[in-house]
């Protein structure tokens, strides 16, 4: 029986897909304090993101992006471009590990090896993997609520108990101009906002027709928007710009000033731990994106034979892609935003646009043309 997911489902994994790792970072720091007004006006860039890649689903309802570049660009162009997601799905899923890896290191795990992190964070992926996306959906639904409110609660916590808040110097903002805030957050269309083009994986799963999907899509990045718009703006009045931006984790950091006199102490530990529910929820997502293109484009009967040989892979290449923390923070800020999200989250998919819109021209110039010859006729 083919598996299935619900619109209010859709939704929920829209928003986590990105929040579960942009929640740990203060995104954007080129912005300085213009960060969450920079976050909220990208909205319109994730909006229009969600049209492009609703615009393939409402093409070709069945497949995924694996299954219809073939169909856009022939057999041997169009594979190979499926390929290049497959390999992008599981680097995106080795670097959430490695994220969360060196968030372990960094809060409480010091002296354990990064292997037996990165290889705890897998096993429990691949085993929401190997259940496949219906029991994930259902999973979502039960942590929606408390990873999206918990950072609420928390910065709440540190204004209350912390005797106010900080002041955010806005003149910048407009010294500079609204422009050099923008220019300065371009990134933020790729991370956050872009990583959604996972869901064009997803898509031909949900019991619905594009039009909802549409509006759903949308709306899901809205509300993911303006609610790290918040978190961004938050970090400013509690942990001030300066901590802000040194801070490796501004969140865990924020968690770790809440004091409620000898009653509510250490909160950090279990900020920890629903930053790991989410940092498996994003990483199994990311790795049945890669499966499942794997099994469409080998045409096997089941994902699950594929489970474990992308464990181990993932494993390995979250290993090798950066030698340290800072290297890793380096490469996901400079050269995989140009490099690597660039393309396969907006160029490839515009471009792919593009070549539907003018094959679909020329196909009702024929058609017209051989209307009229057979009138004439």
């Amino acid at each position: 029986m083919r598996e299935s997911i619900s619109i209010p489902q859709l939704f929920m994994m829209i928003v986590l897909l990105p929040y579960s790792s942009a929640v740990l970072f203060f995104l954007a720091p080129e912005t300085e304090a213009g960060a969450w007004v920079a976050m909220l006006f990208y909205i319109l860039g994730a909006i229009f993101l969600q049209i492009v890649y609703i615009s393939f689903h409402k093409k070709f309802p069945n497949d995924t992006i694996i299954t219809y570049m073939p169909k856009i660009y022939g057999k041997i162009l169009g594979n190979f471009i499926g390929c290049l997601y497959i390999v992008y799905f599981a680097y995106m899923s080795s670097r959430i590990i490695r994220d969360y890896v060196e968030l372990s290191r960094l809060f409480g795990l010091t002296r354990t090896p990064m292997m037996v992190v990165a290889l705890t964070f897998v096993i429990i992926a691949m085993y929401d993997v190997y259940c496949g996306i219906e029991v994930i959906g259902r999973v979502v639904e039960i942590v929606f609520l408390l990873l999206i409110l918990s950072p609420a609660v928390i910065l709440i916590m540190l204004v209350l108990t912390r005797g106010g808040v900080r002041e955010i110097d806005i003149e910048p903002i407009f010294q500079e101009g609204v422009w050099f805030v923008i220019k300065s957050g371009w990134k933020l269309i790729t991370f956050p906002y872009g990583e959604t083009v996972l869901f064009t994986m997803i898509y031909p799963f949900v019991n619905e027709n594009s039009k909802k999907i549409k509006i759903v899509s949308i709306s899901a990045v809205v509300f993911l928007g303006i609610t790290l718009a918040l978190n961004e703006f938050f970090y400013l009045i509690t942990l001030g710009l300066q901590i802000t931006k040194k801070a490796a984790f501004p969140l865990l950091t924020a968690a770790a000033l809440v004091r409620v006199g000898n009653f509510i102490t250490r909160i950090e530990v279990l900020v920890m731990a629903m930053l790991v529910i989410g940092g498996v929820y994003k990483t199994a997502m990311f790795m049945y994106g890669a499966v499942l293109g794997t099994s469409q484009m080998l045409k096997t009967k089941s994902t699950r034979c594929l489970v474990l040989p992308f464990g181990v892979i993932i494993v390995f290449l979250s290993k090798i892609i950066a030698k340290n923390y800072f290297q890793h923070i380096e490469i996901g800020l400079e050269f995989t935003p140009k490099y690597i999200h660039m393309p396969m989250q907006i160029i490839i998919p515009m471009i792919s646009l593009g070549v539907i819109y003018i094959k679909d021209l020329l196909k009702d110039s024929r058609t017209s043309k051989k209307s009229k010859t057979e009138t004439h006729s």
